[in-house]
């Protein structure tokens, strides 16, 4: 799932302000990412980042998209000119080298059927069935599809903006629990067959 480390680290500095079962409220620093999104619904999730690289890996303007098995890829920084997986010129981001990325690694699977320039489309593998990532300069954005239910729920958000991070999940975990001003009583309901509030 989509900057799940970057969050933790956010949440383990925070200071928590107010917080009742479902949703919480907390201060951080205003340090890098200004802003961080994390999110998930049912079987989708996604998130959103301020504090990548300008450049980077991915250049500064990358975008590539998944559904089933057809890929779309554009990237400034990775030009190539190719058909039938044959290239003439250069290679597509994610091919000829280790992607750093664990959620794009998908990328050197791919067939690409036809790429001229900074845009290609191509076939990959059937997994994940939907995925999404694209970033302009230090914003990124990625959404994905996930497991129905995790360890923080079936729907979650968490996100930071400057100094404030603010936490919901459904249904209610006792990760956040009910507290004031630093002070918490956390509150187990065991109500599911799963111990996702952990």
């Amino acid at each position: 799932m989509a900057f799940v480390a970057q969050f933790a680290e956010i949440e383990d500095k925070s200071c928590p302000l107010l917080s009742c079962c479902c949703w919480g409220l907390s201060c951080t620093s205003c340090d890098d990412p200004c802003c961080l999104d994390k999110h998930k619904c049912c079987c989708c999730s996604g998130g959103c980042t301020s504090g990548e690289d300008c450049v980077g890996q991915k250049g500064c303007m990358t975008g590539f998209s998944k559904t089933c098995c057809c890929v779309q890829s554009g990237s400034l920084n990775n030009m190539a000119v190719g058909c039938c997986d044959i290239f003439v010129l250069g290679r597509p981001y994610g091919e000829g080298r280790l992607v750093e990325d664990p959620e794009t690694a998908f990328m050197q699977q791919v067939c690409w059927c036809f790429y001229c320039l900074c845009i290609g489309w191509g076939c990959g593998p059937s997994s994940p069935f939907c995925f999404n990532d694209s970033k302009c300069l230090c914003i990124e954005e990625k959404d994905t599809t996930d497991e129905w239910w995790t360890h923080e729920g079936m729907c979650h958000s968490n996100s930071k903006a400057v100094c404030l991070v603010t936490r919901s999940n459904f249904p209610p975990s006792r990760r956040i629990g009910c507290g004031a001003c630093g002070r918490s009583a956390v509150i187990g309901l065991s109500l599911y067959p799963y111990e996702w509030w952990a």
